[in-house]
């Protein structure tokens, strides 16, 4: 689950989730064009930068992004829409087989076409 938040809120928002939820510890990785080199969106290289924090609850991976500049897809998220959860990912044994299950049932997300089925683990 990823949830984005504002600019400055990122340790704040960590203690919280440590002290009300349980949620924690938290990993906390930096991206920025200095260390993630060939950062793309839309297709298109960017530089952007961001902070990520993770922590593992279970088999759940929860997930913080701090946009640290005012251009990138969760900065213009985060003015758009407010800190907010941004997307829920499930990871399937039989990917493709998950796909055509949906589909029946009328629940369909067309960026699904651009993933992949991933190992089993």
């Amino acid at each position: 689950m990823t949830v984005i938040e504002g600019p400055c809120h990122g340790g704040r928002r960590r203690r919280k989730y440590i002290e009300e939820y349980g949620i924690g510890p938290w990993k906390v990785y930096e991206f920025n064009p200095g260390n993630a080199g060939s950062l793309r969106e839309y297709g298109r290289p960017v530089k952007r930068s961001w902070r990520l924090a993770v922590a593992m609850v279970g088999e759940l991976q929860w997930e913080l992004i701090e946009p640290l500049d005012d251009e990138g897809i969760y900065a213009r998220f985060l003015a758009e829409i407010g800190g907010v959860v941004h997307h829920i990912a499930v990871a399937a044994r039989h990917f493709d087989e998950m796909l055509a299950a949906e589909a029946k049932r009328g629940i369909w997300n067309r960026r699904w076409t651009r993933l992949r089925s991933l190992p089993a683990r």
